[in-house]
């Protein structure tokens, strides 16, 4: 609950900070982690979580598209308001975990004037004894403990699919959950027992 010492900067000392920001100019420019954007909000709320948070980054690493057409790149809050913004969403539906990021993205979207959509939560599933690390998985992958990302080994969407379970066995599971806020708990055994109960329904329509 301290002001950092930047936040009272006029608007044309921040625009000053913003070019050195973007610039491509190494003798003016701000390196990597020596300044940020921030949402400025209020630094008595009761959660600190929203108190100012970042919304865009400088990064140099060489983007798989871009290359190194930009230094400065959106957070993951400010990305998903603009597009929530020019998508025209009514409705969302995310994972309890992001309650925060929701009340931060409300924020954006009501000082640019927006309408702040609809916006649901829901629980989490904890897999008791299922491994869903993408990072161990990848590890796994290759050091050729599996063939790829569809091993029917693994409990990737690409290995269900190759092991035929259609996008309705999936979507049926989803349904049975309802939207609640409440986390649940399934062994390994009972998810796919759901699987393939709803995998050989004919009357779920997506």
């Amino acid at each position: 609950m301290i002001n950092c010492p930047c936040r009272n900067k006029s608007a044309k000392e921040n625009l000053l900070d913003w070019r050195k920001m973007i610039s491509k100019n190494k003798k003016i420019q701000f390196k990597e982690g020596g300044a940020v954007i921030r949402f400025k909000s209020k630094m008595d709320l009761e959660n600190p979580a929203i108190r100012d948070f970042p919304l865009a980054r400088i990064n140099d690493t060489k983007h798989v598209r871009q290359g190194n057409k930009y230094r400065v790149w959106p957070l993951m809050n400010l990305a998903v308001a603009v597009d929530d913004i020019e998508m025209k969403i009514t409705h969302l539906i995310r994972g309890l975990d992001h309650y925060d990021n929701s009340k931060k993205q409300e924020m954006i979207f009501k000082t640019l004037g927006k309408k702040y959509p609809i916006s649901r939560f829901t629980g989490l599933y904890d897999f008791k004894d299922l491994e869903l690390s993408t990072s161990k998985m990848r590890q796994a992958i290759e050091n050729g403990e599996y063939k790829g990302w569809d091993d029917v080994k693994l409990p990737t969407i690409a290995a269900l699919m190759k092991m035929g379970y259609k996008q309705s066995a999936f979507y049926g599971i989803a349904v049975r959950s309802g939207l609640t806020e409440k986390n649940k708990s399934l062994t390994k055994e009972e998810y796919f027992q759901l699987l393939d109960y709803f995998n050989k329904q004919k009357d779920i329509e997506i």
